[in-house]
């Protein structure tokens, strides 16, 4: 009998499953429903329809403790935690990353460049052989090079990206697959700023060697758990815009918090070009505000405060309404008689009648 696949059983993955369904069983009913009253999260465009469609889920720990203590299960988009392991996008990324920031500082030396070579080797006639100038000749053993490696070159390229976005979806979902992903209320849990107190609760609960963390932003992360780590190598902690596929494979255990989380699917989602009815509707709103910024003030300048009020109280109005003049007076051939009708109307603040949108010229421009 082959016992070759017993240590396998016992490997880190093996026994941190074992530790989260012991914790779980331990737990008393009332207290996981007590601590597991939050609201559930909100799953941008997902698909109900489809009957194939598996929606993963994590557990939810605290670091209040040094042993794992689950206390709430959230679900995760599967469009992020649920794609198609392409480990040939993954390739690519990972190959962007290693070898954007080289340099080939390789400088070939030139005819000119090289040493010595000064005096011509043979005489030009009466020798039979070719006419050379210099034993530095790129045709010359030991001789110059032509069209060769001139550094310093780079090596960057810009990946697309979509496949940028699509590795990131590839690592997470290896890594929640891998039972190597951590979602942590709070990284302000942190009980204390002793590297031992953190290193007891990674190897406690089979985190591995090396950790990353993860929150929202820089100025978000918890002090307790930068000083902490500051003292561990292998422990990195890293803001939510710095996240990217080779990070995630380097570290064992990707750890993150829930605020990073929600922020993490919210962003890949706009990327991903998914939007809610809702969150559209507040786009277009805040494009139609800034449309009307400029009606507005075209109503301040040329209509009456009467105008001003009843044109932005309708929202829906197309273009704002036209104010009636004075009529002119019959005698339309007599200048004297239109100068004072116009005077008067200029001291009776009479309001001019409004030019339409499309019919409107920056004065800077005539």
């Amino acid at each position: 009998m082959n016992f070759k696949f017993l240590p396998a059983l016992f490997s880190r993955h093996f026994s941190r499953t074992f530790n989260s369904v012991n914790n779980f069983c331990s737990s008393s009913a009332a207290t996981l429903n007590s601590q597991s009253s939050s609201q559930p999260r909100e799953l941008w465009r997902l698909d109900t329809t489809n009957p194939f469609l598996e929606i993963p889920e994590a557990w939810v720990t605290s670091l209040d403790e040094i042993y794992d203590r689950n206390y709430d299960i959230i679900q995760l988009h599967p469009d992020i935690f649920r794609v198609t392991p392409r480990l040939d996008i993954l390739h690519r990324n990972i190959a962007w990353q290693t070898n954007y920031k080289n340099l080939v500082l390789t400088r070939m030396l030139t005819r000119a460049e090289m040493p010595g070579g000064g005096r011509k080797p043979w005489p030009q006639k009466r020798m039979g052989r070719a006419q050379a100038g210099s034993i530095r000749a790129p045709h010359f053993i030991r001789g110059g090079f032509v069209h060769k490696v001139r550094g310093p070159l780079t090596r960057f390229y810009m990946l697309p990206y979509s496949i940028r976005i699509h590795g990131l979806r590839v690592a997470l979902t290896i890594k929640h697959v891998q039972d190597d992903l951590i979602i942590v209320d709070d990284f302000d849990s942190l009980a204390s700023p002793d590297p031992q107190y953190l290193h007891d609760l990674a190897e406690a609960r089979n985190w591995g060697y090396s950790v990353l963390f993860v929150d929202t932003s820089a100025d978000n992360i918890s002090a307790n758990l930068v000083e902490a780590t500051s003292h561990i190598p292998s422990f990195t902690v890293m803001p939510l815009y710095g996240l990217n596929c080779y990070s995630i494979l380097r570290h064992e255990t990707l750890v993150l918090s829930r605020r990073a989380l929600d922020l993490l699917e919210e962003r890949k989602q706009r990327r991903l070009r998914f939007f809610t009815e809702r969150k559209v509707a507040i786009i277009e709103d805040v494009k139609e505000n800034e449309k009307f910024k400029v009606a507005k003030a075209i109503i301040e300048k040329y209509g009456s405060q009467n105008e001003v009020s009843q044109w932005l109280g309708s929202a829906t109005s197309s273009s704002p309404p036209q104010t009636t003049t004075k009529p002119m007076t019959e005698n339309k051939n007599s200048n004297y008689q239109q100068g004072a009708n116009q005077k008067q109307n200029n001291n009776n603040n009479t309001p001019q009648p409004l030019p339409k949108l499309y019919e409107i010229r920056d004065p800077r421009q005539t």
